[in-house]
């Protein structure tokens, strides 16, 4: 398998460029100032999806959508541009692009945290906001199972080297005071 240098990776790019723009039977720069276009779609999940849709809508409106030479996308950007090279793969023209039935299906889509219509979306509502208050809670015990850690290694080091406040040896704690901090560090 050979390898390519970086100089004939973006000559071979150049020359893929150009067969496209001859295809669209568009213009192109010259090879000292060449011409080339993208557009880039952010991420942002299935809405950035939607709004990347309604953004491409428009400039395919205009004739812009297809002059872009290069489509960068991440995320829900992805979605879209996966949408855009499918439908133009499929049908060949970018007239085809954005019918009704495909924007209906990305805002049907577009709710995907809370699906559904009537008692579906009100029951995946609710079951969205306990997930929330029970993600909520886990976040509150974490921070009290680190303190309770904390005070039990405490508790040992005072047993084993005495209270200055109560005036208490080190050693001289019952057997059952042990056997609980025993049991508690096994617990935990």
């Amino acid at each position: 398998m050979s390898t390519y240098t970086y100089r004939e990776v973006i000559e071979k790019e150049q020359e893929q460029l150009k067969l496209r723009r001859e295809k669209l039977q568009q213009e192109h720069g010259t090879d000292e100032q060449p011409d080339w276009f993208g557009i880039a779609l952010s991420g942002g999940g299935i809405r950035s999806a939607t709004i990347n849709l309604g953004f491409l809508k428009t400039l395919n409106k205009f004739g812009i959508l297809q002059k872009a030479d290069y489509l960068s996308t991440v995320s829900g950007g992805g979605y879209t541009h996966s949408y855009v090279q499918a439908t133009i793969k499929e049908h060949g023209d970018f007239d085809r692009l954005f019918t009704k039935e495909h924007i209906d299906a990305m805002r049907q889509h577009g709710e995907y945290l809370t699906p559904g219509q009537g008692l579906w979306k009100t029951l995946n509502t609710l079951l969205l906001a306990v997930a929330f208050v029970v993600s909520w809670l886990m976040s509150l015990i974490s921070p009290a199972i680190v303190a309770g850690i904390i005070y039990y290694i405490y508790t040992i080091i005072v047993g084993f080297t005495g209270n200055p406040v109560a005036e208490t040896s080190g050693l001289a704690m019952d057997i059952e005071w042990w056997s609980l901090l025993i049991a508690g560090g096994l617990i935990l």
